[in-house]
């Protein structure tokens, strides 16, 4: 599968360079050609027309990836892609039908049109692709995103899950939803383990909701799991707030890595004796997280 990939992914790169090339040539050939109109709008039909192209490959390449991750910013950023594809296709065709209406000699009569379609192009282009613009999670979102990470598979006892386990996880998506906040957890998806996933699904969906969260709550117990450690480790490689929390009795100085945390982003400890506790200690300290401009959207 690993082979598969890597393959999908170099075939990906020689596309995206062939098309690059393509395109950096006939740009050079508009320079050469700025005095001749036929030629250098011709060319600029071309390069719309290749763009178009160029962003349906990615289409095909990146649906099935898009798809695997299970957030909205993703999603968006595949219309975002569509709309591009969409927007350049038909600035191109449009262009091409000019072209072809006109004799070449009288093209010059074209250059105001032929102009303010471009810049008609331009300005949709942004308005409709503001995605391919600015990098995933650097737009302001109306509301705080807060991934949840606790056990798993470790916390199933007989084939059921851990109730008093479950009883702390609910708590903490109560007081998550009761603050507004976009909430990601697996135990919610796959609803404590009656409809469960696999782990090629799981393990991406988790990396793209943290990669799309603003803060990550972590539920550490004394029997740790390896797959929460896993997911403290991607969001603190990506630079996310971090909520750890921890029984009153819980031993930080057992795990060093995760005390270690503190140095590496904005990390904060909380410690609870029962789920009033929890509750109240997890309401503060997300409202003190949580940035003003989103409180308020």
């Amino acid at each position: 599968m690993d082979g598969v990939l890597a393959r999908k992914y170099n075939l990906k790169l020689g596309i995206d360079f062939f098309f690059i090339f393509t395109q950096g040539v006939i740009f050079s050939a508009l320079a050469l050609y700025q005095s001749n109109a036929f030629e250098f709008y011709s060319l600029f039909a071309l390069l719309f027309l290749i763009d178009s192209i160029w962003f349906f490959i990615q289409i095909i390449f990146s649906r099935k990836t898009y798809l695997d991750f299970e957030t909205k910013r993703h999603q968006e950023h595949m219309v975002a892609q569509v709309n591009w594809m969409v927007a350049n296709f038909i600035t191109a065709m449009i262009m091409t039908v000019l072209i072809m209406h006109r004799p070449k000699e009288q093209m010059t009569t074209y250059i105001p049109l032929f102009f303010a379609i471009i810049m008609v192009n331009t300005i949709l282009d942004y308005l409709l692709n503001r995605r391919l613009y600015f990098p995933i999670g650097i737009t302001k979102a109306k509301r705080a995103s807060v991934f949840i990470a606790a056990r798993f598979t470790s916390a199933f006892e007989g084939g059921k899950f851990d109730q008093d386990l479950k009883g702390k996880i609910d708590a903490i998506h109560e007081i998550i939803m009761s603050l507004g906040l976009n909430l990601y957890s697996a135990h919610q998806i796959e609803k404590f383990g009656e409809e469960l996933d696999n782990s090629d699904k799981f393990v991406k969906r988790d990396i793209a909701q943290i990669s799309s969260s603003d803060i990550i709550v972590a539920l550490l117990e004394e029997k740790l799991s390896t797959g929460v450690c896993v997911e403290l480790g991607w969001a603190s490689f990506m630079g996310k707030k971090i909520i750890i929390i921890v029984p009153d009795e819980f031993d930080l100085h057992k795990i060093p890595m995760v005390r270690g945390l503190v140095n590496l982003t904005y990390c904060d400890v909380i410690r609870y004796k029962d789920l009033g506790s929890l509750r109240n200690n997890l309401r503060l300290t997300l409202q003190a997280f949580v940035p003003k401009m989103t409180q308020n959207a």
